[in-house]
């Protein structure tokens, strides 16, 4: 069975019951990718998914990924042209634990200035070896053949250039205009109730952010 709520301020959530699993996946889903981005933002979806793993006010790194990973769970996050995903799954009775963690990572993250430089260089680091598999070269050729000037002809992960641009408040100001309740959406499949994912994701809705869903150039 599937269910869908909108809340008052747009946030949505989906689940999918299935009762005769033992475990729950959750994910939260932001209708921002790459594809949003100006030349000047290029890479700042996929570089604020990266911080986002890099600690809040009430946890660090580790503890991000000890509460989760720790209990035998599964966490990781993705960023696409047009979406980014921050995802979990573990014991169905590890939700609400998979919940505040996905939470606090979302609405608290530090955004540190020491984090935002080490992990400019990850991601610089992360692009070079994509770059010395020709498979991924060839596609990151070819879409910029088939874009040419167009978000969707640049690489998601962004230039050097333009991640050098991105400081903390160009960062900040990306992240507040885009990942905003109505272009979220909060995701969970397996043995887990709507109406239990409802009454759990309520006291978190007020703290998202609201604003339009941010727009994207056409093609």
């Amino acid at each position: 069975m599937h269910h869908l709520t909108r809340l008052p301020n747009g946030l949505t959530i989906a689940t999918a019951a299935m009762p005769h699993m033992a475990s729950v996946c959750l994910g939260v889903w932001v209708g921002v990718g790459s594809r949003f981005e100006t030349a000047a933002q290029s890479g700042a979806s996929h570089f604020i998914e990266h911080l986002l793993f890099k600690g809040t006010r009430h946890r660090s790194a580790r503890q991000i990924s000890e509460e989760v990973e720790g209990h035998g769970g599964y966490l990781n996050a993705y960023t696409s042209e047009d979406h980014t995903c921050f995802h979990a799954k573990a014991r169905a009775d590890r939700f609400p634990a998979l919940l505040d963690v996905l939470m606090d990572m979302f609405l608290d993250s530090r955004f540190a200035p020491v984090d935002i430089a080490k992990e400019r260089a990850v991601i610089k680091e992360e692009r070079a070896s994509y770059r010395d598999q020709p498979q991924h070269l060839v596609q990151e050729l070819l879409n910029e053949t088939l874009w040419p000037g167009h978000p969707m002809g640049r690489a998601i992960e962004g230039t050097p250039r333009s991640l050098d641009g991105l400081n903390r408040a160009r960062l900040r100001e990306f992240f507040g205009a885009n990942y905003v309740a109505a272009n979220t959406f909060i995701v969970a499949a397996g043995n887990v109730t709507h109406a239990e994912v409802v009454k759990a994701v309520a006291p978190h809705a007020k703290h998202f952010p609201t604003g339009p869903r941010p727009p994207c150039e056409p093609v």
